[in-house]
């Protein structure tokens, strides 16, 4: 006998949340928020940027992922340094590291061989 469905098909899935506000143009021009990455970032993701983050994590090639919510709840971008490109990029990387992670693997090494790809 098959084991019965989930009561909320959300159970059996991987639900990618990553919020945003608005498009570019609404976000304020000075970076306020500080970065370990150098350069102050400005706080929030603007709404193309939150699509391409969505379109990275949904990457099934970059690792299955358990089922679950995956809600991304920190973010910042440089006006000056940010595509989407970057962070299609960036969402495939965490999108591995949490495979990894779920699967027994380093996510440090998951992360090092797919920049190594690139």
């Amino acid at each position: 006998m098959a084991p019965a469905a989930p009561a909320d098909p959300r159970e059996a899935v991987t639900v990618l949340e990553v919020p945003h506000q608005g498009s570019l143009l609404e976000f304020p021009s000075c970076p306020s928020c500080h970065s370990e990455l150098g350069r102050p970032l400005i706080a929030g993701l603007p709404d193309d940027f939150a699509g391409a983050v969505l379109t990275g994590l949904a990457d099934e090639s970059a690792g299955a992922l358990s089922a679950g919510t995956l809600r991304i709840d920190r973010a910042g971008f440089d006006p000056a340094g940010s595509s989407g490109n970057v962070f299609s990029a960036l969402g495939r990387l965490l999108r591995g590291a949490i495979s990894a992670s779920q699967n027994g693997r380093e996510p440090e090494e998951a992360v090092q061989g797919a920049m190594r790809r690139w």
